[in-house]
């Protein structure tokens, strides 16, 4: 290893003029010009080289020794000198400026550094700490490129550094130029940075002039991934102090797929939720607006399921609001309700245990039958469509309530009407087939008929109303049929208003 001397050579001859010997007065340092100086010196002791030139020699040689070389330094400091380096190989500089006129890389880097970077780049003062201006070329600014190995292809620290400090700031003045690319092609992150402290581990602040702040193109699964750290959100999305800003907008740019997929990890327990909209004051918490079709799918287990689609929480009062169109369930009354804005209040919904389904007819004409002991028809009532039997549990049926006027066709001839029902699809097409209930002939007993008093003109008197209950043996389209006679008299009955109606299926 090389060690700088420390014992410098004087200048030689300093005064310029001969002070002692033979030439006193004379010159003594005379440039030998540049023919004696190719020469060099001459052979033989009749031709000598002279003194004042050879003085000249040895002074511009310890003058370069003296004033320059022996000036050279590592400590790099602000003034003109020979850089050296120290015992360590490593030499400092107060600037340095790269000029490459040929197309070869101007400064190279070579390490084998464990722990330490192999450049290393600071500022204290608040300025730049490297500037890469690569002008209207369409070069790049900085390239970083890593093996397969764990490193870093860039690595910058601020450490304790005051508010509006930049590790890492690129400028793009215009044009479609792009201030940082990253490409990776291997498994590793493009961008890694980690914040150690209270700062942010990255600071995306657009201008009001770009439609975005930042841009996520690519990722098989997704183009951003961020994920929370203990019980901290994955992201937190806020709107400006603008009113009626919105805080996240989702777009789709095909006109088949979701804006917004939503999921949880398999086993998920009830804690957990899908979505969770949670708001202050007089904010809704949920909106869904859809100008061509359903606003909302609800979906639940379709298969045996233990939970339904959709639950409500039950209030505890009607509320005061009753605009058309309110929708809420009373744990006070174990009901949902209605909202009924024609007469402002709250109307109880219809429920029974099977469901809805309806049946029913009315025939107000008269009617006759002259034919004692012979059933006739007085009117078909069915349930069929949306009107139908949808579900049976523990032996389903339907009450029907009749009403029917009658008359005896003989004053003063007191007669007996009997009335049938008849499940028509049950019967199948044969006539008298398919009686399901029956009330009949005079007497006393739960099962006879009613008496029909002979008034004069043949007058009708109260009407016969009843409620009868039919068991429905199955599911689907149905229809029955309203049948009636009489005994006991001569001349027969009329009948008139007659009406079959149910609404609803009870268990």
């Amino acid at each position: 290893m090389a060690t700088k001397p420390g014992t410098l050579p004087n200048i030689w001859d300093s005064v310029g003029v001969y002070a002692t010997g033979p030439f006193i007065g004379s010159i003594s340092i005379v440039d030998p010009g540049a023919g004696i100086a190719g020469e060099g010196h001459r052979p033989g002791s009749l031709f000598p080289t002279a003194a004042e030139h050879e003085n000249f020699q040895q002074f511009q040689l310890t003058t370069w020794v003296r004033t320059w070389l022996a000036a050279g330094s590592s400590a790099g400091a602000a003034d003109a000198h020979i850089v050296e380096t120290n015992s360590a190989g490593r030499a400092q500089v107060y600037a340095l400026t790269i000029v490459n006129g040929a197309d070869q890389t101007g400064l190279v880097v070579n390490t084998s550094n464990v722990s330490v970077p192999g450049a290393t780049f600071s500022c204290t003062t608040g300025a730049v700490a490297v500037a890469v201006d690569i002008g209207n070329a369409a070069g790049t600014g900085i390239r970083s490129t890593i093996g397969t190995g764990a490193g870093k292809a860039v690595a910058v620290t601020c450490s304790a550094s005051a508010a509006g400090a930049v590790g890492v700031e690129v400028i793009v003045a215009g044009g479609a130029a792009v201030g940082i690319s990253c490409i990776s092609s291997g498994s590793a992150a493009s961008i890694s940075t980690t914040a150690t402290s209270t700062g942010f581990a990255l600071d995306v602040i657009g201008s009001a002039l770009a439609t975005f702040g930042a841009r996520f193109v690519g990722g098989g699964t997704a183009s951003l991934y961020a994920e929370g750290v203990g019980a901290a959100f994955g992201a937190i999305i806020q709107s400006s102090a603008t009113a009626a800003a919105d805080a996240l907008g989702l777009n789709t740019l095909n006109n088949t797929g979701t804006a917004l997929v939503i999921s949880t990890p398999g086993g998920s327990t009830s804690a957990a939720r899908g979505i969770f909209a949670s708001v202050s004051g007089s904010a809704i918490a949920a909106e869904f607006v859809s100008a061509a079709n359903y606003a909302a799918i609800f979906t639940g287990d379709t298969t045996a399921p233990a939970f339904p689609a959709i639950f409500v929480t039950g209030q505890n009062a009607r509320a005061g609001s009753t605009s058309n169109g309110g929708l809420m369930y009373l744990s006070s009354e174990a009901q949902f309700a209605a909202a009924c804005a024609a007469d402002g209040t709250w109307r109880g919904l219809w429920t029974s245990e099977s469901g809805y389904a309806y049946g029913g007819d009315v025939v107000a004409p008269s009617t006759f039958n002259g034919v004692a002991g012979v059933w006739a028809t007085a009117l078909d009532f069915d349930a069929l469509g949306g009107n139908a039997v949808k579900t049976l549990i523990g032996g389903s049926i339907i009450r029907v309530r009749i009403n029917v006027g009658a008359s005896s066709l003989n004053a003063g001839v007191d007669i007996v009407l009997g009335l049938r029902i008849r499940d028509l699809t049950a019967a199948g097409g044969v006539p008298g087939a398919g009686v399901v209930w029956t009330r009949s002939g005079a007497g006393s007993g739960d099962l006879s008929g009613w008496k029909i008093v002979g008034y004069a003109a043949q007058a009708y008197g109260p009407p016969v109303s009843t409620v009868v209950e039919l068991t429905v043996p199955s599911t689907g389209d149905r229809a029955w049929r309203l049948e009636y006679s009489f005994s006991g008299g001569a001349g027969g009955v009329k009948i008139r208003d007659v009406s079959c109606e149910f609404l609803g299926v009870v268990a």
